[in-house]
């Protein structure tokens, strides 16, 4: 009895194509007869996984994929087997789960090019593609869509052409090359036509709509629209048809916010493609693809005001979520239902629908399509922090209606642990380390640590600045009346005129936003007597040294102390140990691999080993095996690395410069790790010379959370690479202070900072004021 496979993980199936032909078993004992028995199974159970995955059921078409594949391979049929596991490898994206799929697919691949299938090959290869791009792998997903195209091409076959210019399509989309996206769109859409599948044709035409949409031909989008609109209403049902008619509908959405003159008739044209969507997927039974049509349905109803009957088609989609445990989409009507409660004045309501899709939301984002790290175009906050922006809105909006101190004090925490727990997620998507942040949850509130310190935690609203502060007496809330866009072009122009070390252009920038920053703070610091400014900085302010900012007649440096912390839970409060402290010194003074010698930073690592004793490893001793090494040899508090250094607005291609080589931040990260569960972790890690991408709020992020990221206490680091002589002077300085017990490392910061600051040669804030104290700063 032969297998009939199917040709291409992106083919959209047709219900009743494949239905099981009927089969009488001769019971006898012949082994023949047996053997034909146990392929009937097989085939069986390949085809009831193939419509599951027809009609939405992924989780249930993953288990008897994967059972058919294991029996094919029992029966020694490679061709089949290597079928049922990419069919599996399609379920397993389709739920998000990346990673597994990308396993399963390399070993299809490997039977598929044991076969000699050219064909199957180029199909598995695109679908690596598409699984290597969302684990965050650019370059090896673009490294297998070309290799898939090219095999298709050489092979001349419309269909398979059809599927890898739509992928290729899709991911250049992701990345916002518009036209490099509709140029393989269209390509994928003559394909598709050449090849006579009209499903197929009608998928592509629905996604080369969103690609015209996002390039504003809105003639070419509406036409496809309409195009694929018309093909889908001609077809029988599958799982398919209903999300390309959810796609439809939610591109006439868009279209008819760009046209306001057609949005009457848009909206018919969205609102019919939803309800076409749910019928097609209650026909079929989709219970997720149902849930998606009826949630946006409740969205288009959200956007005309009438909120009411925006929450019943909203709650529809939540009940049809919660049936089959779909929190990637739950949450999404958690938050819509969230909005909707707002609209109505239901403040309380729209508070806890909020808290629920973050509940929702924290459960599946590791796994989702939405946490995509390949995303040039966007970043976790643009995907995701809206939801908690909103939240802590509404949090502090209605601490705005109490008058008592005690009811308000809870609500201004609670946005504030809000917005905590996104500084965590944007700290793991930008390492893309879903543990970077597991062992690093502080056991005490900072604000208790000391009573001269306060920690002022920023949240960047896009029409207004809002400034949480907190002492031991509690927490305070300050709304500073300038708007984000405001607030990033002047940070941006402060952290370009700072690097003009030859001019004063700084200071306006300088004192604009210390009175937007500091001055509001100033009855709590003569209050409190504060020496220590704790900053948990948010958006374009991460970009920025605070301690440049400028009253007109000072800097703020000269008063106090001042600190940054990616987040509050993410700093460990404890005192360094100051006694028997050992140093590892580690740096290039010398050029190498392209990059500028580093002249002083001889003499700094020699001054720093006059004050501490350790290890020194310099020029072609600084390399990645000795660092390892060593850090594993002994467990050092203080490791110390002088080198060309970049944070990047992505986190891979962050990196410290060694003599022969690059060790990546995942690299230091599993390096101080070798000496983590000894008695005496990391202390301090510090990183002279070393710079962030200028003005990339991302990479001033990966900045902020390299102590974290690094599993120190505290970190020291630079916002920009200055000259290596004012380096090697400051940090050597800092040092000699941080010997004396009673002076903390914050303290000993300032000092070395105004040192440099009242010399002669050195005062410019260029000099000094990009140093950064990130963490613990006791």
């Amino acid at each position: 009895m032969g297998v009939k496979t199917k040709t291409m993980p992106g083919s959209i199936r047709t219900a009743g194509l494949r239905v099981a032909a009927a089969a009488c078993i001769i019971f006898a004992l012949s082994v023949p007869q047996l053997f034909a028995q146990e392929e009937s199974t097989a085939v069986d159970t390949l085809k009831q996984g193939q419509v599951l995955l027809d009609r939405g059921g992924f989780g249930k078409a993953v288990s008897l994929l994967e059972e058919a594949a294991e029996r094919f391979g029992g029966e020694g049929k490679p061709g089949a087997q290597a079928e049922a596991i990419r069919e599996a490898a399609e379920a397993y994206q389709a739920l998000g789960l990346y990673r597994k799929a990308l396993d399963r697919l390399n070993i299809s691949l490997s039977l598929a090019e044991g076969l000699d299938d050219r064909k199957m090959t180029a199909l598995i290869l695109g679908a690596m593609g598409n699984a290597s791009f969302f684990l965050g792998k650019s370059d090896t997903a673009w490294e297998q869509l070309r290799a898939g195209e090219g095999i298709a091409r050489e092979l001349k076959d419309p269909e398979t052409m059809a599927v890898l210019s739509a992928r290729v399509a899709k991911i250049h989309e992701m990345q916002g090359r518009y036209g490099d996206a509709i140029a393989a769109y269209e390509e994928g859409i003559r394909s598709a036509e050449t090849f006579g599948d009209p499903l197929l044709t009608a998928g592509i035409m629905a996604d080369a709509a969103t690609a015209f949409l996002l390039n504003r031909d809105l003639s070419r989008a509406q036409e496809l629209m309409s195009a694929s609109f018309s093909q889908y209403d001609k077809l029988p049902d599958s799982h398919k048809k209903a999300y390309g008619l959810i796609l439809i509908g939610r591109s006439y959405a868009e279209l008819a916010a760009l046209v306001p003159e057609q949005k009457t008739d848009l909206m018919i044209h969205a609102y019919r493609a939803f309800r076409e969507a749910a019928a097609t997927a209650e026909a079929i039974g989709d219970r997720r693809a149902l849930s998606y049509a009826w949630g946006y349905t409740g969205g288009l109803y959200e956007g005309e005001g009438r909120y009411a009957d925006g929450l019943e088609w909203t709650r529809r989609a939540s009940f049809a979520a919660q049936e089959i445990d779909a929190q990637e989409c739950l949450y999404l009507w958690e938050w819509q239902t969230g909005r909707l409660f707002k609209g109505l004045g239901r403040m309380k309501d729209a508070i806890a629908a909020y808290k629920r899709a973050i509940q929702s939301f924290q459960a599946v984002r590791g796994a989702a399509s939405a946490t995509c790290k390949s995303c040039d175009r966007q970043n976790f906050r643009d995907r995701g922090g809206a939801i908690f922006f909103q939240l802590a809105d509404l949090l502090l909006s209605y601490s705005d209606t109490l008058t008592d101190k005690d009811q308000v004090e809870p609500y201004l925490r609670d946005a504030r642990d809000t917005i905590e727990m996104l500084k965590v997620v944007e700290l793991e998507d930008y390492f893309a380390d879903p543990c970077v942040t597991g062992s690093q949850t502080a056991k005490t509130r900072l604000e208790d640590i000391a009573e001269d310190a306060l920690v002022v935690y920023t949240i960047t609203f896009p029409d207004r600045l809002d400034l949480l502060l907190s002492s031991s007496q509690g927490i305070e809330r300050v709304t500073v009346p300038v708007d984000a866009e405001t607030l990033r072009r002047e940070t941006g122009a402060l952290r370009r005129s700072l690097a003009k070390r030859t001019t004063w252009q700084y200071m306006p920038h300088a004192r604009q936003i210390y009175d937007w920053i500091i001055l509001p703070l100033e009855p709590w610091i003569t209050r409190y007597h504060v020496k220590t400014l704790i900053f948990v900085l948010d958006g374009p302010l991460r970009t920025i040294p605070m301690a440049a900012l400028h009253d007109g007649k000072d800097f703020i440096v000269r008063r106090m102390a001042v600190v940054t912390t990616p987040g509050l839970n993410l700093t460990d409060p404890r005192s360094i140990h100051r006694t028997g402290n050992k140093i590892l010194l580690a740096g290039l003074s010398k050029e190498s691999q392209g990059f500028s010698p580093l002249l002083n930073v001889k003499q700094e690592i020699a001054g720093i080993g006059e004050i501490y004793e350790g290890r020194r490893l310099e020029n072609e001793d600084f390399v990645a095996a000795n660092v390892k090494a060593a850090l594993k040899d002994k467990p050092y508090p203080i490791v110390h690395i002088a080198t060309h250094g970049q944070f990047a607005g992505v986190g891979s291609e962050s990196f410290l410069l060694t003599w022969d080589d690059r060790i990546r931040m995942d690299q230091l990260d599993g390096f101080m790790k070798l000496s983590r569960f000894r008695k005496d972790s990391v202390e301090l890690l510090t990183l002279s010379a070393c710079q962030t991408a200028a003005g990339d709020e991302r990479a001033a992020l990966g900045l902020a959370g390299i102590a974290v990221r690094a599993g120190a206490r505290s970190a020291l680091a630079t916002l920009w690479n200055v000259s290596d002589q004012a380096a090697s002077i400051l940090v050597v300085e800092f040092y000699r202070k941080l010997m004396d017990p009673s002076v903390s490392k914050a303290d000993a910061l300032q000092a070395a900072q105004l040192m440099l600051l009242t010399s002669g040669s050195y005062r410019h804030p260029f000099y000094w004021s990009p140093y950064l104290l990130i963490g613990n700063w006791l």
